[in-house]
Order: C-alpha cells, then structure tokens, then sequence
C-alpha cells in the first residue's frame, strides 16, 4: 500500500483554510493545519513525515519567514531540508524574489488550483534527489580571489539567486515576445555569473546567444527550458548548502 502524501499548512486566515483543506481532501492527501508561527513548528517537532509545508508569511506569534528559518537551522538534514513554499497575496517581484534568499524553496500566489499542489509534491521530491548528487557548483575562482569569508559568500551566492531568478524570468519573457536580441544579452550576462559559481552551463548559454541572434531559432524554447531546469538544480544545492 502506497503512503500517502503528507503536508503542513500554516495558514491563519479561516477563509484560505477552507479553500486549501478541500484541496487536500479531493486529493486524498493527509494534511496538518497550524494557525500561527509556534504551532507550525510545534506540529513540524513531532511528526517527521511531511512531505512540504505550505506557509503563510504574514502569521501571528511568529511568522513565516522566522518559523522556515527555524526549520533550517534548528533541525538536522534530512528534515531541516524539507520543501517549503511560501503562500503569498504579494505580486511584487522584489518581495517575492527576497523570499526565495529566506529559505523557502518556492512560492505560489494565493488561492491556487489542485495542479498546483500535485506540482509541488512533484518539486519536493525532485529537491530530495539534487540534493543527493554530485555538487554542481565549484567555488574554485572564488578561492583564487584569496575569497574565504563566509560571510562574504552568502551573501554573494544571495544575489547570485536573486539574480539568476531574475534573468531566468527575463529570458523566457523575452522568448515569448521574440525580443531576440535581448534574449541574447540576458544570456551573455547570465555566463560572466555563472563562471564565478562553477557550474558548466557556459556551452548552454552560448548556445542560447547563438540561437537567438541566428534565423534558425526552432530549437531556442527546448534550450530556455532545458538552462532553467539546470539552475534550478543549481540553486536548491546553494539555498542547502550556504542559506539561510
């Protein structure tokens, strides 16, 4: 018998409660809710089977973005490496690209459909696996630099993430609206970055570059796609590794 998705919600507000609660039901997934920050962890310390926590930011007691870091740092790996998603009202790129330099692993836009879910459960299980493999990154020419400041690091693999967050977006924005030159100039960007992190993704973005300025560009959605998946990967091993 197959084990049943398991997941944490921390959600204070009654009305998304109901909304998220007959999601998990019609999916058959076993659920926890918590109505404040203390709660979520006091649930998250004894059961250690969840799957993905969906947490609320803005919570009484404490609030989201205190209770993932928390989670990150007062727990041993594996649990302290659980997927957490933070659940927003908020659209504004910054704040929503800042919490991903927080500890969370991603974040939806409240309410949000059943796919969505079913999505997410896919993610976490995929971070459990990158987080086991080989590390993509090498931090070689920062060592080079005479660089071993911790702190120094962290805080450059945040923009790092922040960054390449950004670029990802800007390239698929600008393949769709088939700006090829600025696809061009968002991939030669994204390869002086990717140089520093040590990660072999330069041939990949050269190709982009090269596609998007060529007549050819049929297979230029298949390598957008293809570079997002890598730095996904990326990311999920630095956001482990060095945050929060």
């Amino acid at each position: 018998m197959m084990k049943k998705n398991k997941i944490l919600v921390a959600e204070d507000t009654d009305f998304s409660r109901m909304v998220i609660e007959h999601i998990l039901e019609e999916l058959d997934i076993e659920y926890y809710f918590a109505e404040n920050g203390q709660e979520a962890i006091d649930i998250f310390t004894l059961h250690n089977d969840f799957d993905l926590i969906l947490m609320d930011i803005e919570m009484p007691v404490m609030n989201g973005k205190e209770v993932t870091t928390k989670i990150r740092t007062d727990f041993d790996s594996p649990r302290s490496d659980i997927y957490i998603v933070a659940m927003t009202v908020h659209d504004d790129e910054n704040y929503m690209e800042n919490l991903l330099t927080k500890g969370f692993d991603t974040i939806i836009s409240k309410p949000f459909e059943m796919e969505v879910v079913l999505n997410l459960l896919k993610k976490a299980e995929k971070k459990k696996n990158i987080i086991k493999q080989k590390k993509i990154y090498k931090l070689n020419t920062l060592k080079k630099w005479g660089t071993n400041d911790d702190v120094f690091i962290k805080e450059l693999i945040k923009v790092f993430i922040k960054t390449s967050i950004k670029y990802i977006k800007e390239l698929k924005k600008y393949q769709q609206n088939k700006e090829w030159t600025n696809v061009a100039g968002i991939a030669h960007k994204m390869k002086s970055q990717i140089t520093v992190m040590g990660a072999n993704y330069i041939e990949m973005l050269s190709e982009i570059e090269k596609t998007s300025l060529s007549e050819e560009r049929k297979d230029i959605s298949k390598q957008i796609k293809e570079i997002e998946d890598k730095y996904e990967e990326l990311i999920i091993q630095l956001n482990h590794d060095f945050l929060p």
